[in-house]
């Protein structure tokens, strides 16, 4: 491939990535805008988070058997043309309901785009680079938080919560554009499709498969027991004010887009075993400090840009790895797998939470207890990728 062309695709399947994350991680900081305008309890929020990953695992495990029969260019636009209409409808939701069934109908489309955007990486990136590329692919994460977050809030602190939704459209369109004209028709798997097919069966009798789902859900569950009551957890129970939410996403995503870069070329050079090891130390150390603790004398900035951080490092490291692990027939198919995995247990982890705590004077309570079970959970999914790390050792 010529180097201006791969930039271009690089740029193209990065700007997927921004846009899927922002659409999924600007509802999270909105949640008290949504509470207020909506009239939602601070309690259901998890809900709006768990609609998108329970829409998304379902759409995933759909999917997954036929993902790879079809060119991946196409596919890739009429995802995206999706979770730009939902994103649309969501902008004109008027209650919860409404809200919530936009969100699981962005769920539907952008949980396939995701498998779709991983499968094309390892289509076209020899293995020996992926830690890189996918680095530089996953920087959208980073953007997402730098820039799209804060953005986002600020056009709903002016002009209302709406805009965030309709500029995600936007760049979902001018997206959809360079896919078209730029993006290259791929079809080498689809010969291979026809001679191996692909079915549950096959998905879920390779050992390495399995263990790579097991993981998936470890670190998602994990994850999302936390993510969708940072924002109210700072709001009630720290007393950070509101207007200053931008700035943890802001220097959380300026590092994590660093550690991203970083990442991926460690990943090349040592194991994704190791990096996930370093992203723990990350994890843990907002996981005790800032909700088991909950330590009043350390900066909230510090505490919680450190947990975007580990994630964006983790994100990285499982990636790469995971997309080593399918062969050339099913690596769609294996990743919309995941992809059902990981927003399953995403869902399962927000329910969860949205169990475990209750709304008392103002405050969330019990907090301390989700973030034990989360580290535990984070610590587990270190150990099973270790594991799928040998088994594609052992193959190669």
């Amino acid at each position: 491939m010529q180097k201006p062309r791969e930039l271009i695709i690089i740029l193209i399947l990065f700007l997927v990535q921004f846009i899927d994350v922002l659409d999924f991680m600007i509802v999270m900081p909105l949640g008290p805008d949504f509470a207020i305008d909506l009239r939602i309890p601070h309690s259901r929020l998890g809900l709006l988070a768990s609609s998108y990953t329970l829409a998304a695992a379902f759409a995933g495990i759909l999917s997954s058997t036929i993902v790879d029969k079809y060119e991946r260019k196409r596919l890739f636009i009429f995802t995206l043309i999706g979770l730009i209409l939902a994103n649309i409808f969501s902008a004109n939701a008027w209650n919860f309901n409404s809200l919530l069934f936009s969100r699981f109908l962005a769920g539907v489309f952008g949980g396939p785009m995701t498998s779709i955007c991983f499968a094309i990486v390892a289509d076209l990136f020899e293995d020996k680079r992926r830690g890189a590329v996918m680095g530089k692919i996953m920087s959208g994460f980073s953007f997402a938080a730098i820039l799209g977050v804060p953005i986002g809030l600020k056009l709903s602190t002016n002009f209302g919560w709406s805009f965030s939704f309709y500029t995600v459209a936007l760049l979902g369109v001018v997206t959809c554009i360079l896919i078209f004209f730029y993006m290259p028709e791929i079809t080498e798997h689809l010969e291979s499709a026809k001679t191996n097919k692909v079915s549950y069966r096959s998905l879920f009798s390779d050992s390495s498969y399995v263990l790579a789902f097991v993981t998936a859900f470890f670190g998602s569950m994990a994850a999302f027991m936390v993510i969708p009551y940072i924002s109210p957890f700072l709001q009630l129970n720290m007393g950070f004010p509101r207007q200053n939410i931008e700035m943890i996403y802001f220097i959380g995503g300026i590092g994590s887009f660093f550690a991203m870069h970083i990442t991926g070329k460690i990943i090349d050079k040592t194991s994704s075993t190791l990096t996930s090891i370093i992203s723990n130390l990350f994890i843990l150390f907002t996981l005790i400090l800032g909700f088991i603790l909950a330590i009043p004398t350390i900066p909230v900035i510090v505490v919680f840009a450190s947990f975007m951080i580990g994630m964006s490092i983790r994100n990285v490291s499982n990636y790469t790895l995971f997309s080593k692990v399918p062969h050339l027939n099913d690596r769609a198919g294996f990743m919309s797998v995941i992809s059902c995995v990981q927003h399953l247990s995403a869902s399962a982890g927000a329910i969860a939470t949205s169990l475990i705590v209750a709304e008392y004077n103002n405050r969330l309570e019990y907090m301390n207890i989700a973030a034990i079970i989360a580290l535990l959970l984070f610590l587990l999914g270190t150990i099973s990728l270790s594991k799928v790390e040998r088994k594609v050792r052992v193959k190669e």
